[in-house]
């Protein structure tokens, strides 16, 4: 009872704050057109930490920050965000129950669409020099991977199913389209 109390608590957690992150989006798109923010104008300047360089990670041990004057650079940071939290989100589904599961590939296919919408957002900004985050191949990679554990549910959800091979590979196709 505890852990199901306790997930449920992060789920809220997490779509609240998934909220105040598409409420701020929302906002700098609205003004990104408006205000001359640049380092000669209006002067802002964005921080960005590496998600994929930090301590204790993998691919390093000290924490990069880097940064710019360019809104379309915050933007992109907090698109950026979008995409962690609903691959977030989808993990904090259970994926014992038929509902959870579906609702987990839908989040992990919005990963996937905000990691690829920004791999393209970046490459028309000139960004991917500014973080390693920002990389177009890194973020195609993420944005793979994202579709990968949600092609994962589908055939978890597929070999759980009594049906033949062929209705198995139509259902699979249907939701491949739904992500392309």
């Amino acid at each position: 009872m505890f852990e199901i109390t306790s997930v449920r608590k992060l789920f809220v957690f997490i779509c609240s704050i998934l909220c105040y992150i598409f409420r701020y989006y929302d906002q700098i798109h609205a003004i990104e057109y408006k205000l001359p923010i640049t380092e000669n104008q209006i002067r802002i300047y964005f921080k960005w930490q590496d998600a994929l360089v930090g301590g204790g990670s993998l691919f390093g041990s000290k924490q990069k920050t880097n940064g710019s004057w360019k809104l379309a650079y915050e933007k992109a940071c907090v698109l950026f965000n979008i995409g962690h939290a609903y691959s977030e989100l989808a993990l904090a589904q259970n994926l014992s129950i038929d509902d959870q599961m579906k609702t987990a590939t839908r989040y992990f296919q919005l990963a996937s669409g905000a990691f690829s919408f920004l791999k393209d957002y970046v490459n028309a900004n000139s960004l991917s020099d500014l973080s390693v985050d920002f990389e177009p191949a890194v973020l195609a990679c993420i944005s793979w991977l994202m579709l990968a554990q949600a092609a994962e549910l589908i055939y978890l959800k597929s070999a759980t199913f009594k049906g033949n091979q062929i209705e198995i590979l139509i259902i699979m196709n249907i939701e491949e389209k739904k992500t392309l």
